[in-house]
């Protein structure tokens, strides 16, 4: 068994033991400020880890009403978001699961033209392989 150096700690709140999340296994993605782009302008673009599966957690994206943005891994839209009557548009929770065995290419891209900021947060955990023994 593979032993991550991951602590786990005691959580009242969920009266269980729960994994400790470092600061490395954290996954922010953003804009740098306001991107005024035309449509297809990629906003924001990372490239994950490797060996690890990515729980995106949280998107945040500010814009003209009715304007829409997406969320690519490698060439798959992962989250599509269009804002409606709205200028902003959040959520949280657990979004989407990406698999990151061979390192993702993520990426922020607007559909129409305009001013946007987005960014886009998750956390990492190690893919762990279950030892059989004898």
């Amino acid at each position: 068994m593979v032993n991550f150096g991951a602590k786990k700690i005691y959580d009242p709140t969920a009266g269980r033991l729960v994994r400790e999340i470092k600061q490395s296994d954290l996954f922010y993605l953003g804009t740098n400020g306001a991107v005024t782009g035309s449509a297809g302008t990629v906003l924001a673009t990372t490239t994950t880890g490797t060996n690890k599966i990515l729980y995106l957690t949280g998107f945040v994206v500010g814009a003209k009403q009715n304007s829409s943005v997406y969320v690519l891994a490698d060439s798959s839209t992962i989250l599509p978001v269009t804002l409606g009557a709205n200028d902003r548009f959040s959520v949280s929770g657990r979004l989407y699961k990406l698999d990151c065995t061979t390192a993702k290419t993520v990426s922020i891209v607007a559909t129409d033209a305009g001013t946007y900021t987005a960014f886009l947060v998750g956390y990492y955990e190690p893919i762990v392989s279950k030892v059989e023994t004898a």
